[in-house]
Parts: structure tokens; sequence; C-alpha cells
């Protein structure tokens, strides 16, 4: 069920604000204040609550930085940063590229992945994990083997 929010800073939204034909600000309005999204939302964070869902996955976050940091370190892996459950890096040097590398190497990780029953989702050259805030330890630990075996294959055909 979609649920939208438009957040900017006043500079921003004061930037189009004025006469409806010149300063209209006609971002995220489509989807804000749906009465049944809204609805659905309040039960989530109920459920967020009960489950306590926010101290489960802070208590796993160090875990996911510190694992993600080393395979990016031991894969060469370039940029690496995190943000909470989100972590990327780049696959290849943004700020020095190589000419002889394969052009979509983020498409080609994510067919290797696919073999290993690991669905990635890279963006260009850049790995992104964004994992969900019910993950559990047993999970992230088998995600994190089988990208292991994932960038293994990639570094060995590819890099």
């Amino acid at each position: 069920m979609p649920l939208a929010v438009t957040l900017c800073t006043e500079t921003i939204f004061d930037a189009f604000s004025g006469p409806y034909e010149t300063h209209t600000f006609f971002h995220g309005h489509t989807f804000t204040g749906n009465p049944l999204a809204c609805a659905l939302a309040n039960a989530s964070l109920d459920v967020f609550d009960q489950e306590q869902s926010l101290e489960h996955i802070n208590s796993l976050i160090p875990q996911l930085h510190q694992q993600f940091y080393a395979l990016c370190t031991k894969h060469k892996l370039f940029y690496p940063r995190v943000c909470g459950t989100i972590m990327a890096c780049d696959l290849s040097d943004i700020k020095n590229p190589n000419a002889t590398l394969p052009k979509r190497l983020g498409k080609i990780l994510y067919q290797i992945g696919l073999k290993h029953n690991l669905i990635l989702r890279p963006l260009g050259n850049t790995l992104y994990l964004y994992l969900p805030l019910c993950i559990s330890k047993e999970d992230t630990h088998d995600i994190f083997i089988k990208l292991e075996l994932a960038l293994d294959c990639f570094k060995t055909d590819y890099l």
C-alpha cells in the first residue's frame, strides 16, 4: 500500500512557494495521506514496538558493519560506506577508471549472486546491501557467506 511524505528544508520549500502557475511544490503528494495506507503504517509501528524491531536491528548493526568492511578490505572493493542496515561499495575505482574492465560489473556480480541463491542490488558498478529490519543473525551470516562466494567467483573471472 503506497504512502509518501516529502521532506525538505524550508529554503527549498520557499523556492517553490508562490502563485500556483509558477511556483507550486509538485513533489511527492500523489500518495500523501491515503487513509488506508496511514492505518497500515500505524499498525506497522505497533508491530515495531511489540517485536522491538529497532532494538533487535541495533544489536546486529555493529556486526554487520564489521563484516561488510572486512569483506570490502579482503576483496579490495572501493569506498565502502554504511548507514544502519544499508551498506554499499564500488566494484571499481570510480576516481581512477580502468578502461579494460567490463562496463557492467554490477550486472555480472548480480548474475553470479543468483547462482549462489543471493539476490544482490547493484546500481551500475556499485553494490548495495539493504537488509530488512526483521533479519535474523543467522540470515545475515548466510548472506555474507554467499556474498563471499560470489565475490570469489567474480574476482577470479572478471578482475
